[in-house]
């Protein structure tokens, strides 16, 4: 009896603490499940009002198509962890999903399969799915729930989110521009933007990690460092010559050297004309053929010039080593 009366009890704290209607549990657990049944009306009532106003729902609308259908039907959780702190949860969950990335490239290659309606691709793709022949993948996600009216609602700071996105892809185009200074100025933000216990749960446009876009800007301030200080380019100079078609052209000739002590493969480089002066008067950009340089290596080089006859041009040039990535 005794026995009987001690399980009763454990049921009724099980029920209250994690499976009561309004649990923190059972909020995220109806928000998955609207998400994966394609149910934005019903997601949208576990959805903070913090983010509603911050147009996350209208994001969500936005990324609704086919394929993140078909992907959200076999998508699984399992909700491993909950940490309650007053009025917000944390819930940590593993889930399992399918490779979206083996689904574009198999219908990328399989002949005839792009020109397929959706649902015999669908159909195609079912049966993949059933058969387990899609790989997965598993992750471990934390979802923040917050108390409002008494009720659990997903909070995923959509608006700070926004922020973040935004501030990345300006760091990028700094990148692409290759303002070295001014990437390793914002760099230094990164970290106070978002701390890195959280990291991972961010993500930018292109669904990159958050971690792994760091990781991006660190590599490139590294390989701009290690370039400034280690890689030299020397005996550089132009010669006229023709091809093999008997074409008229002039070709930059050197040699690029690796002073450092790290392996390095150089794949651009920028050739300056010069003035009498010994002043920039244009620029060119070259990809040359990924020379692999080993410390204390040296690598000559050769590339045609497509400058024009330029009455202020000396005939000399300055070159440099604008891109490269470090080779394990």
């Amino acid at each position: 009896m005794q026995y009987r009366v001690w399980l009763i009890v454990l049921f009724l704290v099980y029920f209250t603490l994690g499976c009561s209607p309004n649990s923190p549990q059972k909020a995220l657990t109806r928000y998955l499940n609207a998400l994966k049944n394609d149910d934005l009306h019903t997601a949208a009532q576990y959805i903070s009002s913090k983010d509603i106003e911050a147009g996350y729902l209208e994001h969500l609308e936005k990324q609704r198509n086919p394929m993140r259908t078909f992907l959200e039907k076999y998508h699984k959780y399992r909700i491993v962890n909950t940490r309650i702190d007053h009025d917000t949860a944390y819930i940590k969950v593993l889930s399992t999903r399918l490779s979206g990335l083996w689904i574009y490239e198999y219908i990328r290659l399989s002949p005839g399969l792009e020109k397929l309606n959706w649902d015999s691709t669908e159909t195609i793709l079912t049966k993949l799915a059933k058969s387990g022949k899609i790989p997965v993948s598993t992750d471990t996600l934390t979802y923040t729930l917050i108390k409002e009216n008494g009720r659990w609602k997903i909070y995923v700071s959509w608006r700070k989110r926004v922020g973040i996105q935004k501030f990345c892809k300006a760091l990028q185009q700094l990148m692409e521009a290759d303002c070295v200074n001014l990437v390793q100025t914002y760099f230094s933000k990164l970290d106070s933007v978002l701390p890195d216990s959280v990291e991972d749960e961010y993500k930018l446009e292109d669904s990159t990690k958050f971690s792994d876009f760091k990781k991006s800007v660190k590599n490139f301030i590294q390989i701009k460092e290690y370039i400034k200080k280690y890689i030299k380019v020397k005996n550089v100079y132009v010669r006229k010559t023709y091809s093999v078609y008997g074409i008229y052209m002039r070709k930059v000739y050197g040699a690029i050297v690796n002073l450092g002590d790290k392996t390095v493969r150089v794949t651009k480089i920028v050739v300056y004309y010069l003035d009498w002066s010994g002043k920039p008067i244009q620029e060119e950009t070259h990809n040359i053929k990924g020379y692999v340089l080993k410390p204390g290596y040296v690598q000559t080089f050769e590339s045609i010039l497509d400058i024009d006859q330029v009455p202020s041009w000396s005939g000399k040039v300055k070159v440099v080593v604008k891109d490269a990535y470090f080779s394990y």
